[in-house]
């Protein structure tokens, strides 16, 4: 596959089946996982963005945020929606708006200033396959079209929306890509590790998640902490590593980056969302490694070591 600089890098999520049950297949990349459970991959970004069909514009007062400090302004953002191909109508353009709304608060809990992103609908195999040639490495595409459910691009989504039945399934997938897109222009020096960058948009898929559909969340997270589990107890787990190519490569029998998920939540604990906003603001401004310090008090690498200490000490 060839690599780009990393706002080039399409991040995309599994598709979760139209079936009501749960079905996990052992493919090449990883397992068929819900909605929402995005892993990172490469590919070049040739896209021509279709013309939006509505603009959606999201403002969060951010008042919260402002007095812990981290905003003094509060965040705009504007998502456009455009048509991918000519199966989708404007109930597909209308659906994806009403989504946007309800999900609101959960991108304006991190943004740190104005943002825009563009959505593009497919509603055939055939437009996804498009969108997906142009970003994908030519053997990898056949697999993106059939195992994802969307992928990002810079800051452009691409959703293929015949693949989704349940809005709160596509409502995970809309945050988790849009927090990649939102991340994408944030001019963070070096760029976030792939654990921070993949823990941090699957919260955010799960929040959206839940604003939707409560009930639907739990199941998603017991299915893939068991295959976690179940991987641990026959010595197959692996520490995170800093590789955004892993979970492609993985023949493993868990979802690595469901692991970048459980690495994130105790980080956001620590002074919840107004420090990981301040942490971004200031990684927008200086080193990232320096930023994270200041805010956490010890390095990326040494937090992420400390983790999978505690997760697994005999593996670690």
């Amino acid at each position: 596959m060839e690599p780009t600089i990393r706002d080039g890098v399409p991040c995309f999520a599994w598709a979760r089946p139209r079936l009501r049950r749960w079905v996990f297949s052992g493919l090449a990349f990883a397992l068929v996982w819900p909605a929402g459970m995005a892993v990172d991959g490469f590919g070049r970004d040739r896209e021509e963005r279709p013309q939006p069909a509505a603009v959606v514009t999201m403002v969060t007062d951010g008042k919260e945020l402002a007095r812990a400090g981290a905003l003094s302004t509060a965040p705009v953002g504007r998502v456009g929606v455009a048509a991918g191909d000519a199966g989708v109508g404007a109930g597909d353009v209308a659906r994806i708006e009403r989504l946007l709304r309800r999900i609101e608060p959960v991108l304006g809990t991190f943004a740190t200033g104005a943002w825009s992103a563009t959505v593009v609908l497919y509603e055939t195999q055939d437009g996804y396959r498009s969108a997906a040639s142009r970003s994908f490495a030519p053997t990898m595409v056949e697999t993106a079209v059939q195992q994802t459910g969307g992928f990002t691009t810079g800051t452009t989504v691409f959703l293929p929306l015949y693949k989704y039945t349940e809005d709160a399934f596509l409502a995970n997938t809309l945050a988790h890509e849009l927090t990649h897109a939102v991340v994408n222009q944030m001019g963070i020096r070096g760029g976030l590790p792939s654990w921070l960058d993949e823990g941090f948009a699957w919260s955010n898929g799960f929040a959206a998640q839940t604003l939707i559909d409560p009930d639907s969340v739990e199941p998603v997270r017991a299915a893939l902490q068991n295959q976690l589990e179940a991987a641990r107890a026959q010595g197959r787990w692996r520490p995170i590593r800093d590789d955004p190519t892993a979970p492609l490569a993985s023949s493993l029998s868990y979802n690595l980056e469901y692991e970048d998920y459980l690495a994130f939540e105790p980080l956001l604990a620590q002074g919840g969302q107004a420090a990981f906003a301040r942490f971004l603001r200031l990684a927008a401004g200086e080193e990232m490694a320096r930023a994270f310090r200041q805010v956490y008090g010890q390095s990326p690498e040494a937090y992420l070591q400390g983790w999978n200490a505690a997760f697994n000490p005999a593996g670690a």
